[in-house]
């Protein structure tokens, strides 16, 4: 039989889809593990995804419409 799979925050699961984000995994486990700075851990993590959201979007629109070429390195 299959075993079954421990809970997870869904939240945490999805930061892992990217591996942009182990980094900022890791940094909240160890943070969780040894109880220091889970808050700023959690909340660095927060603001730096969003912040990514915009800024590849930004990019991607700028792409996209001109403003920036798709071959940055010619």
């Amino acid at each position: 039989m299959a075993q079954a799979l421990p809970q997870f925050n869904s939240q945490v699961l999805d930061l892992g889809r990217s591996n942009e984000a182990a980094t900022a995994i890791n940094v909240f486990v160890i943070a969780q593990q040894y109880g220091v700075w889970v808050q700023r851990a959690s909340a660095s993590v927060l603001i730096t995804t969003r912040f990514s959201v915009v800024t590849v979007t930004a990019l991607l629109y700028a792409i996209r419409h001109g403003i920036l070429t798709a071959n940055l390195f010619p």
